[in-house]
């Protein structure tokens, strides 16, 4: 609907296409604030509304879970902007040309004609975190005060096999959601060679189809487990929470002694490499160098998205 002369308020009926994935009502001359009705909208993935008179806050939108794109700038939103659930992974770019919108990526303070107010909180936020120590403190006494019983060693000759556990799958993304790992095990007959699309230095990648019939890309990693698994874990989150069009998306992982699974958008056109080196009547069209101007340009983009744009910002560190 975007680039047309619509005006008038957003409809609030657009809260009952529950299944609606993208709406971009941008370049328009909607006014108004947006429908309380779109916290109910959470298969929405894309939300562009820029160039309009829109006007309000921004919370009807921190429920929309699903939500990886958003573009809101060049309006008349006002307020914070919420810092929960998703929202920390936009860029300051989604928010531009609204005066009256605040947070940590707009240089305007919040609130800065309500000092009053701002006192009270503060008290408020000093009288919760002193409960909150009280609380911590008698729940260390409570733990210390208690007798404590060391489990007694076992001879190894009733003991579970620490394997027979399934591993954990974390999802990042929703594209995923409702899947364990037992269900990607079953849909790749236990990672079967029949279903290997490539090999890398460091892992082998395979093609899974998911329950919602969207294929991903399974990167299984040649290298054990790292000794530090949560701060390796905590790195695969920081990755699995950047949305930007030149970069390929972290859709969860699985960690275990038998394997590190890594969970990507699945890329149709195969890979890069083969695709600027393979010569000869395999290939099915020659690359010309437009092509190859683009593809670096595009890598670029994706490299000074991770290293300069980034909140925290990423060192790649295996660029080819």
């Amino acid at each position: 609907l975007s680039n047309n002369h619509l005006n008038g308020s957003i409809p609030a009926e657009f809260g009952n296409l529950r299944s609606i994935m993208e709406i971009d009502l941008s370049n328009n001359h909607h006014s108004g604030s947006i429908p309380a009705e779109f916290t109910q909208l959470q298969s929405l993935m894309l939300l562009n509304l820029e160039n309009n008179n829109l006007s309000g806050d921004l919370m009807p939108l921190t429920n929309c879970l699903s939500l990886a794109t958003l573009n809101v700038s060049n309006n008349d939103f006002a307020g914070d902007i919420p810092t929960v659930n998703n929202f920390s992974r936009f860029s300051p770019d989604s928010f531009i040309g609204n005066p009256g919108l605040c947070g940590y990526w707009i240089s305007s303070p919040c609130h800065s004609s309500h000092p009053p107010e701002r006192a009270s909180i503060s008290k408020a936020a000093i009288l919760g975190i002193a409960l909150g120590a009280l609380v911590i403190l008698l729940m260390i006494l409570v733990a210390a005060c208690r007798p404590h019983h060391p489990p007694p060693f076992s001879d190894g000759s009733i003991s579970k096999p620490v394997h027979n556990i399934s591993p954990k799958l974390v999802i990042l993304h929703m594209n995923m959601a409702l899947h364990v790992y037992e269900d990607i095990m079953r849909m790749t007959e236990n990672l079967s060679e029949k279903y290997i699309i490539g090999y890398g230095a460091s892992s082998t990648v395979y093609k899974c189809v998911l329950k919602n019939c969207k294929p991903v890309a399974i990167k299984r990693l040649y290298s054990h487990c790292p000794h530090n698994l949560k701060e390796f874990e905590t790195e695969l989150e920081t990755v699995g929470s950047i949305k930007h069009r030149n970069l390929v998306s972290l859709q969860g992982y699985s960690l275990s002694p038998s394997g590190n699974l890594l969970f990507y958008d699945y890329m149709e056109n195969g890979s890069l490499w083969d695709l600027l080196h393979v010569t000869g009547p395999t290939k099915k069209k020659k690359l010309d160098w437009d092509s190859r101007l683009r593809i670096a340009l595009g890598a670029a983009q994706g490299l000074a998205y991770l290293h300069h744009d980034c909140s925290p910002r990423i060192i790649h560190r295996d660029v080819k």
